[in-house]
């Protein structure tokens, strides 16, 4: 009895210590961030009226979206599924493009949590097919969704891919 006395009146010494409960709640922390970062984005509310999956799509260059790799990064998906394409800053005529691929995005600033100084990534992302007479083939759309929005800091290429797949099978997945 003496001995737990004299372990009570010790300065700094106790049976239960709140800094194995802190460090547990911090990795469980860091392990579900990671969890929720690592969900894969998805596409959402896809619409499809397309009879058939285009081979060849002519790309509606959009000067509003700031961030150089997103043509290249929807190129790049684009080919994946076997989709050729070209890029015009221009009128084409219809003969050139059967199938004109439009696109838009919204960017937002922020500082990702592994960096020092602020990067700009996607907050949203719209395609659509449309025929040259301005018919809608199909859409669809990425939006940054999440509690914690950690997703954001993945490659455009990762966000863009899903919303690429939908749009030309016409199914989210």
């Amino acid at each position: 009895m003496a001995g737990l006395a004299a372990l009570v009146n010790l300065s700094g010494c106790g049976l239960f210590s709140v800094e194995p409960t802190y460090e547990m709640i911090k990795a469980t922390a860091t392990a579900t961030s990671y969890v929720i970062a690592g969900m894969p984005p998805r596409a959402q509310d896809t619409i499809s009226h397309q009879a058939k999956r285009p081979n060849e799509v002519c790309i509606a260059w959009n000067p509003q979206v700031p961030q150089a790799d997103f043509v290249p990064a929807l190129q790049t998906a684009l080919v994946k599924q076997k989709v050729n394409s070209r890029v015009y800053d221009g009128p084409a005529t219809p003969q050139q493009c059967p199938v004109w691929l439009y696109y838009s995005a919204r960017m937002d600033w922020g500082t990702p949590p592994w960096g020092t100084s602020p990067q700009l990534y996607v907050t949203q992302a719209t395609l659509s097919l449309r025929k040259p007479d301005g018919t809608l083939l199909s859409s669809s759309h990425y939006v940054l969704n999440g509690a914690f929005q950690l997703g954001k800091w993945a490659a455009v290429s990762d966000l863009i891919q899903p919303v690429v797949v939908a749009l030309l099978d016409g199914k989210e997945g």
